[in-house]
């Protein structure tokens, strides 16, 4: 079966609140927004199949020099949760993209073959989270992610 196909742009913009964890600085904020599968046959699931597209940020007003924030892009399905196996990491994720911006934007491209972690749970939600963190600009962060995936049915077990 051919792959069925979505595309979404999603912006996400703030300039956080104070980080105060241990070996941190400056703001970090998050947000998940969900892409909801309709009309997914009975008895099938949806496995994201690839990803691509670009993520880009910038500094909404003139950084000091020196400053920066990290952006955070991720996918992933809503039982998303630590991995037992190994520390420092989680499983449910099937793409994970970082980037830092301070006076100039910053983009990545990405083309991603999910397929060995792109199966969604019965619920047919995708979580798109972004971030910013360790902004030390004193300003907000626009970010957004462009991306069109592919995606196929699959008998629910």
């Amino acid at each position: 079966m051919n792959p069925l196909t979505f595309s979404t742009d999603y912006p996400f913009t703030s300039a956080g609140d104070p980080d105060t964890r241990d070996g941190t600085w400056g703001t970090c904020a998050e947000d998940d927004g969900k892409l909801v599968f309709q009309n997914v046959p009975d008895g099938q699931r949806v496995r994201i199949t690839r990803v691509y597209g670009n993520m880009t940020a910038w500094v909404r007003g003139d950084s000091p020099a020196g400053t920066k924030s990290g952006a955070l892009l991720a996918l992933q399905n809503t039982g998303t949760k630590a991995n037992p196996d190994v520390t420092l990491s989680a499983m449910g994720c099937m793409l994970y993209i970082q980037l830092a911006t301070g006076q100039n934007e910053a983009a990545v491209q990405f083309d991603v073959d999910v397929t060995n972690s792109g199966l969604l749970l019965d619920d047919h939600s995708l979580v798109v989270k972004r971030a910013i963190y360790l902004n030390d600009t004193g300003l907000p962060i626009h970010m957004e992610a462009t991306l069109i995936g592919e995606f196929v049915y699959e008998p629910a077990s």
